[in-house]
């Protein structure tokens, strides 16, 4: 299979075209797929990619968009088909897993969702990414189907994959930190307007979203101000003492103090990635006022805020339309 010639002008032209052309913006499908084409050709030499390929990092972000971060990829109960897939295998409001995690226990539902987004890529995926304005150029790749030999018979398997053109791989190698970088700013463009007042979406699009590391030094800072667990207001015991974040991190995405909280560990695996009752808000906004110049690098975490508590608020609020479900009978232990 023989592709024509293009220069890296061409090669850079077309792809920001197929970025922002506006009749392929119905879903987020071109975006992932120009994640995909530069995450391959940066780290494979491989030409032939399969749908099963793409559709395994097309779980993994859509994942961690939909059921991780829960960001609306359209209008509510228009959701893409993938998303649609996914949702079928993973109903629950929330799940605290990490990525790698959540593979290993639910094997068999993510071999499911990825089975059938294989399924579908050929007809819903892979023709958005070439097209702009309803026309495809085959420059960054063409279709191949596989052929399988039954009793001397050939036939054709519809789910095969496609065949990258060389010279598009070397240049999007090449370039690859200028056009992700475009790519996840046009999906945030996208994103952004269905996903009104949600915070950190760049990381949640990209899916770097991991906790704090250092809970020690979070643990030394808020100590001497909360002896009791923020929760239930029994002791904290040392040994067992966790940094918990208010406002769920898979929502936030950030770890700002003006959010951390000292949580005993019963409390905190309690919790997990759920919103503790509106009660807890208000205190947290209260610690945060009365000790915001006592506890170190509380007051710069807190100009990171617009509004400072009605900010607090308004996440809140904003967190409990997009599903985080709030724990009404929380914590079941609570001090007396």
């Amino acid at each position: 299979m023989e592709f024509a010639e293009y220069s890296d002008s061409e090669f850079r032209s077309r792809f920001i075209e197929i970025l922002r052309d506006k009749m392929g913006k119905n879903n987020t499908y071109k975006f992932a797929l120009a994640r995909f084409l530069l995450e391959h050709s940066r780290d494979s030499t491989s030409v032939i990619v399969t749908y099963q390929n793409i559709a395994d990092c097309f779980f993994k972000y859509y994942w961690l968009q939909e059921c991780k971060s829960r960001l609306r990829q359209g209008p509510k109960n228009q959701n893409p088909k993938i998303i649609t897939i996914i949702r079928k295998e993973f109903p629950n409001k929330t799940y605290p897993l990490k990525f790698d995690d959540m593979c290993i226990k639910y094997h068999e539902k993510v071999e499911r969702c990825r089975k059938q987004i294989a399924a579908v890529c050929r007809k819903d995926v892979i023709h958005r990414f070439q097209s702009v304005n309803g026309l495809e150029e085959k420059m960054f790749y063409d279709y191949f189907a596989k052929h399988h030999h039954t009793s001397g018979n050939a036939t054709t398997d519809p789910h095969g994959g496609i065949l990258l053109n060389v010279n598009a791989m070397e240049f999007l190698k090449e370039n690859f930190a200028p056009l992700y970088k475009s790519t996840i700013l046009e999906w945030i463009r996208f994103i952004e307007r269905r996903n009104l007042g949600v915070p950190n979406l760049v990381k949640k699009i990209e899916g770097i979203v991991d906790g704090p590391r250092n809970q020690a030094k979070y643990r030394n800072v808020l100590t001497p101000f909360e002896p009791d667990c923020f929760y239930c207001g029994y002791r904290l015991d040392s040994k067992k003492t966790h940094v918990d974040h208010v406002l769920p991190f898979d929502y936030i995405a950030d770890t700002n103090l003006w959010n951390l909280v000292l949580a005993c560990q019963k409390c905190n695996c309690e919790k997990l990635g759920h919103l503790p009752p509106e009660y807890y808000i208000d205190k947290l906004i209260n610690r945060n006022h009365m000790h915001k110049n006592d506890i170190r690098g509380l007051e710069k975490s807190l100009d990171t805020l617009n509004f400072d508590s009605h900010d607090i608020s308004r996440h809140y609020s904003n967190a409990k339309d997009y599903g985080y479900v709030v724990l009404k009978k929380f914590p079941k232990n609570r001090k007396r």
